[in-house]
């Protein structure tokens, strides 16, 4: 299904469009009719303008980030590609959501939502708060992923087209020689 204002191009269950927010509305299903056959051509033709690119302006100007990149700080919401991103930075003067860090370390949260579907992500944007974390909190070892999380980001690196990356993947985290590796990540294509 396309936008009829912007021309993006949606699923076929959309009901707003996520790149303009306008109304979608399905195609009328009904009796069908044939129309008359056009006039045939009796003088000089004029060439049609192009229509317009049923890909968004946006879309031809940011390229879409590599997966497991987020673009949501830059305005772009890495979901549903939409730049209705909101952000409470400005009400940080007033009452902040913080986190505990250390004994005597608070750090500010930043939060980006996207109007359009809802997705959000959370950030520490301040560089003495996140020294403070790389100093006190513990880091996540990847060797104690689970293999269901190893086996969800097999899938997603199959499904985005990146079979090479997924194997050295494999290889690196279930301890897999490349010949088996290769084997175990095509059983997800």
């Amino acid at each position: 299904m396309i936008c009829q204002k912007c021309h993006a191009i949606l699923p076929l269950d959309a009901l707003f469009c996520h790149t303009c927010g306008s109304a979608v509305r399905p195609a009328a299903i009904g009796p069908t009719q044939r129309l008359p056959d056009p006039p045939a051509a009796t003088g000089p033709t004029q060439r049609l303008p192009s229509p317009p690119s049923a890909t968004p302006l946006r879309d031809r100007l940011l390229p879409t980030p590599p997966p497991g990149q987020s673009s949501i700080r830059q305005g772009i919401c890495p979901r549903c590609h939409a730049d209705t991103i909101y952000t409470d930075g400005a009400w940080h003067n007033r009452q902040p959501q913080q986190i505990w860090i250390a004994a005597e370390t608070l750090g500010k949260i930043t939060h980006f939502i996207c109007r359009s579907c809802g997705y959000m992500e959370s950030y520490i944007l301040d560089d003495d708060a996140r020294a403070a974390i790389e100093r006190y909190w513990l880091r996540l070892d990847p060797s104690l992923l689970t293999i269901a999380q190893i086996e969800d980001q097999v899938r997603e690196l199959v499904r985005s087209g990146l079979v090479g990356t997924a194997v050295s993947y494999v290889q690196r985290y279930l301890g897999m020689s490349a010949e088996r590796a290769e084997e175990y990540v095509r059983s997800f294509q």
